[in-house]
């Protein structure tokens, strides 16, 4: 059994889990939980891929079109990078 005073402190980890990411304490709840967001790594990926695609590009084409969009992905990579880094 639990103390009152180890109640509060779970009903305050609670919250603040709550608080931080709501699909993952909803899932949590349901008894279906999902990685916490700093473990999902979706756009992540999709940035990955399109450099990677950009880089094909650069590569088989030279054109100039191609360079920006792979400088655009790279900038958005670094964006996404340090918000996450900031949270």
């Amino acid at each position: 059994m639990l103390s009152e005073r180890e109640r509060h402190l779970l009903e305050l980890i609670e919250a603040d889990l709550s608080a931080g990411d709501r699909r993952f304490a909803a899932a949590m709840r349901a008894g279906r939980p999902k990685p916490p967001r700093e473990y999902r790594r979706t756009w992540t990926a999709v940035l990955v891929v399109l450099g990677l695609l950009g880089v094909v590009a650069v590569v088989v084409t030279g054109h100039w079109g191609a360079v920006l969009a792979l400088v655009a992905v790279a900038v958005l990579g670094l964006v996404r990078f340090v918000r996450r880094r900031l949270d």
